[in-house]
């Protein structure tokens, strides 16, 4: 062999250690690339506003805000209870439209909890509303309702955050979403009812998030069973539990979650036919520390993303050749003008 071949050899060899190497060492990064500091961990803080405790007085105060409006409220089924939230890691999770009025009623009814029913993430954004400026005043709502001035006060990288939207969450009590991650930090306003958020840092082992080489779109979510608090492990190597923070967040308070922290979120009310009604806020991408980029814990996120997007591309093209050439060589689809 050549010198120059046996240069290849060497070389060829050498770069996976290197680039393992690198990703081992920017593993003990990830501590301070979450958010900038080793001192970022979930925190909640108060102070802040709240919807009215009266049921009839918060059911006018919600309509004032969402009277007008509709969602995709997403359906769950039994994957958005306790002891079965894991399901959600794998699932295809449906969606249907509905009203204002129409979700309020399927909450009082009981049918919102019967079918795991969630008004998830709603902006207020209609491409098809004729009038502009109700996502602006939507927006404005929110804003005033969870008190952000004050907000920024206690939390102050809040005031870097204005050019985000905020989105609302609205669901029956005894709803779970499943343990996943988010590459941007959180912050969550509670404005009725209560949620548990049992939360575990990035540097957590065995919480086995989703393959990004597998069919579900949801690669940052986690497939392991967590038991209930104060119970026994589900599974036998759940070495996770040791990482566990566990906190509740009451009316009128708000949670920060730094990027990267797993955490799965339950909420609660008193009354069974009464609703937990949130605000989050999401860190901007401007605003990630340039570390956070390189971590294997944020850049599989990417990644995951693109192979999917190829694999789409890839499966949509087969189709149509795989149509092209059934309708040239056999005739597909001609003979229905016979």
């Amino acid at each position: 062999m050549s010198d120059w071949g046996t240069s290849v050899l060497i070389v060829s060899c050498f770069v996976p250690i290197v680039v393992v190497a690198l990703l081992w060492l920017c593993s003990f990064r990830i501590r301070h690339a979450t958010n900038g500091g080793s001192d970022d961990v979930p925190q909640v803080f108060s102070a802040l506003g709240s919807l009215p405790s009266d049921s009839t007085e918060c059911d006018s105060a919600l309509r004032q805000l969402l009277g007008s409006h509709w969602h995709y409220v997403r359906y769950y089924g039994d994957a958005g209870g306790e002891g079965s939230s894991h399901k959600q890691a794998t699932m295809m999770i449906g969606d249907e439209k509905h009203s204002f009025q129409q979700f309020l009623g399927l909450i009082k009814s009981g049918h919102a909890a019967s079918f795991g029913m969630y008004w998830a993430m709603y902006t207020g954004a209609d491409p098809m509303a004729s009038d502009a400026s109700c996502f602006d005043r939507f927006q404005q709502g929110l804003r005033d309702l969870v008190q952000l001035e004050t907000a920024e006060e206690c939390l102050p990288r809040l005031s870097l955050w204005r050019d985000r939207d905020l989105a609302a969450w609205w669901g029956p009590p005894g709803h779970v979403e499943q343990l996943h991650y988010d590459r941007g930090a959180n912050v969550h306003f509670q404005l009725r009812g209560s949620k548990t958020w049992r939360l575990f840092p990035p540097w957590s082992v065995d919480l086995r998030p989703n393959s990004i080489l597998g069919s579900s779109p949801d690669f940052n979510f986690s497939t392991s069973l967590l038991p209930e608090l104060g119970g026994e492990p589900a599974e036998p190597r759940a070495t996770f539990l040791a990482d566990e923070i566990v906190l509740t967040v009451h009316p009128g308070e708000a949670i920060f979650v730094p990027a990267g922290w797993w955490h799965q979120v339950s909420g609660h009310s008193q009354m069974s036919q009464d609703y937990v009604f949130s605000v989050n806020l999401f860190e901007p991408r401007s605003q990630a520390p340039w570390q956070r980029h390189f971590l294997w814990h944020f850049f599989r996120l990417r990644a995951a993303m693109w192979i999917h997007s190829v694999r789409k591309v890839v499966c949509l093209t087969w189709h149509r050749c795989h149509m092209c050439i059934g309708t040239y060589c056999f005739g597909w689809g001609k003979r229905a003008g016979r």
